[in-house]
């Protein structure tokens, strides 16, 4: 378990606590059997699955270990300080494996054929670019509605200084309850209010993105990213393999 040493110190001059945390490597790398549950429970209830008791002490256990040596070689992020024990080791377990991950380089050749090959998974799908407008009753939205349904530079002004907020929706994703609203729709184009949720709603909808093949620079990060991803799981056990070594 991490150790965190927790020193408060009162200061009668202004009534106020002053709180330090310290979170060192942990001597004891085991997990006992109420973290086990601890940790299953927890699971359970993020992920709906309920690993074994075995596979959650070698989980808890590998984390510490991790931990460990982030804490031999990196500073601890502040907003670890509200965290649990369980959860500090998994966090800086991953923050280990991450930072290990930083010092890889991915040459321009490695990306980009990854990019030739995985090309057609590089596409931004049609999609509706819109402002949801909302207003509590229908008449004040179909009066809006009716007064500016034609004036697209007014409706330009008004989600600007009112800061309304911006969607950017696959067609095919859009939600099914209104789907049929965005069938034909042009851009520019204010649509007749529609109740959903609490609120009557006008969507208006600035801009139809065309279906795009998008280029390398577009998604250089994201293969970056996802090569990492897919690399997080063998990084953790080879990292694992020499902590056991040392």
């Amino acid at each position: 378990m991490t150790r965190i040493i927790l020193y408060i110190t009162l200061l009668f001059v202004s009534f106020s606590y002053a709180v330090v945390l310290e979170i060192h490597p942990s001597k004891e790398i085991n997990a006992t059997d109420m973290e086990s549950e601890l940790w299953i429970g927890k699971v359970y209830k993020e992920r709906g699955i309920k690993p074994t008791k075995k596979a959650a002490k070698k989980y808890i256990q590998e984390n510490r270990v991790l931990a460990n040596r982030y804490l031999k070689e990196y500073k601890v992020p502040k907003n670890l300080l509200i965290e649990t024990e369980l959860e500090i080791d998994e966090i800086l377990a991953r923050k280990y494996i991450e930072n290990t991950q930083k010092r890889l380089t991915l040459g321009e050749d490695v990306l980009k054929s990854y990019y030739i090959a995985h090309q057609s998974e590089f596409v931004r799908p049609e999609t509706v670019v819109y402002y949801p407008i909302q207003f509590d009753d229908f008449k004040t939205a179909y009066n809006f509605y009716s007064l500016h349904k034609d004036d697209s530079r007014f409706l330009d002004d008004y989600i600007r200084e009112n800061g309304v907020k911006r969607y950017n929706v696959p067609k095919d994703r859009i939600y099914i309850a209104i789907k049929e609203m965005f069938k034909d729709v042009r851009p520019k184009t204010l649509l007749p209010p529609t109740f959903l949720g609490d609120k009557f709603v006008l969507f208006y909808v600035k801009d139809l993105l065309p279906k795009k093949e998008l280029d390398y620079k577009e998604v250089k990060e994201k293969i970056k990213n996802r090569l990492f991803k897919k690399e997080f799981a063998s990084r953790r056990k080879k990292l694992l393999e020499a902590a056991k070594g040392e």
